[in-house]
This record gives C-alpha cells, sequence and structure tokens, in this order.
C-alpha cells in the first residue's frame, strides 16, 4: 500500500515560497532603484517642481519612487497635483496635473493632440467646432458640455503646449482612487519631462483655467 500523499501541503509551500521570492525581487528592485543616480532630467524636474510648490505654497512629496516626484498644492480648498513619469518598457515620459471634484459627476470627455490619435478613438463625436479641432480629437458623452467647457481661453492654453498633449475629465480617467461623493478627476498630461519653470507655469495654468470655468459653469446651472 503506498500512504496516502496530500498534495495541499507541497501546494501552501510552494505558494508561500513564490511570495517570498516576489517579496524579495521587489525589496531588491526598490533598493536598486533607490541607490542609483538620478538622470539629469528627473533632478531638473524636482527643482522646476520645487520652485512650483514655493509659487503655490505647495509641498513635495515622493511618489512611488524617487523618480516620480509629485508636487501638491490647495486652491480654493481643492487639491491640485502636478508630477512627473520618467515612463518605461517604451512608455514615454510625461508631464500631468490633476484635481478631483465634485463638479459634474455625470460627464466625461476626452481630448488629445493629432499624435494620440493613434491610440485614442474619438469616432464617438464629430460635431466639435473649436479652435482645437484641426489638432485636436474629442470623445465623450455630451458635446455641448465639451464647447462649454472650451473657451478661448482653455483653447489658447491648450495650443500653447505646442506638443502631445491630452486632456482627460471624469470618472474614466485611468486613475484609480476611492471618495464617497464619487468625483469627477480632470488629468492633463503633456509629452515629455518638462525642464523648465515656464512648462510647469503653463500646465498649472491651464488646469486651473479648467477648473475655474468648471466652477463657474456649476454656479451657471444653479442661478438658472
Amino acid at each position: 500500500m503506498f500512504a496516502e500523499f496530500s498534495i495541499i501541503p507541497v501546494m501552501v509551500i510552494a505558494l508561500a515560497a513564490g511570495i517570498v521570492f516576489y517579496f524579495i525581487i521587489v525589496v531588491v528592485n526598490n533598493t536598486i532603484e533607490k541607490d542609483a543616480p538620478l538622470p539629469c532630467k528627473i533632478k531638473k524636474a524636482i527643482e522646476c517642481l520645487t520652485v512650483q510648490a514655493v509659487k503655490h505654497s505647495g509641498v513635495m512629496k515622493e511618489g512611488v519612487s524617487a523618480r516620480k516626484p509629485i508636487m501638491v498644492f490647495v486652491f480654493d480648498e481643492t487639491e491640485f497635483s502636478v508630477s512627473i513619469d520618467e515612463g518605461s518598457k517604451g512608455n514615454p515620459s510625461v508631464t500631468f496635473a490633476t484635481f478631483q471634484s465634485t463638479f459634474f459627476a455625470d460627464k466625461n470627455f476626452r481630448l488629445a493632440s493629432k499624435e494620440f490619435k493613434a491610440v485614442f478613438s474619438f469616432s464617438r463625436i464629430k460635431t466639435i467646432v473649436s479652435r482645437l479641432s484641426p489638432e485636436f480629437g474629442f470623445e465623450g458623452n455630451d458635446a455641448n458640455f465639451i464647447k462649454k467647457v472650451l473657451t478661448p481661453e482653455v483653447e489658447s492654453d491648450l495650443l500653447k503646449f505646442g506638443k502631445a498633449t491630452e486632456v482627460r475629465f471624469g470618472n474614466h480617467t485611468g486613475v484609480k482612487y476611492s471618495h464617497k461623493s464619487n468625483p469627477s478627476r480632470l488629468y492633463i498630461c503633456v509629452d515629455g519631462i518638462e525642464s523648465e519653470d515656464a512648462g510647469y507655469d503653463r500646465l498649472i495654468e491651464t488646469t486651473l483655467a479648467i477648473y475655474m470655468r468648471l466652477k463657474a459653469m456649476t454656479s451657471e446651472i444653479y442661478w438658472n
């Protein structure tokens, strides 16, 4: 007779070994990344973000790694963040700004310059008449809403970037978060990591301009 043999203890041991191995790899990779010298563009970006923190009474925070710093500031009782992502495995480096609020939680849209057209589909909305139309594609659940957001000031700000730019608004921006009031999130992304203060000035000014426009639209609905 063969002794009874249970595969369950073997599976448990194998699973435990796998978990331990995974954490060892993670710790080693994080240690290597932490000890590795930062690229010049990251150092410059951190310097620029630090300047912006002073300008906007914000604070610097470390993101998921030292290579992804975040500057956070508060405007009109709303938290804004500006950060960079060096990119990896073929993904481009980007600079982006975000905020979340309870403005128009039922609305969503994306607009992106022509460089993003190979990645995103813009077949949902083809009726947007805007200064951005030749250079940008649009999609969303309310064309009239997008038109109202795109004031001449906002359009001018977006055109000034002169590089691949994407704006997302709504609850499907690809950023995970939890909030009891189910807020909408605005996300503005520009290609590459900015290396001059002017680039961050422009990004923050555009983000604030869209925020103020959304707030004004909320007031218009309330009073009309």
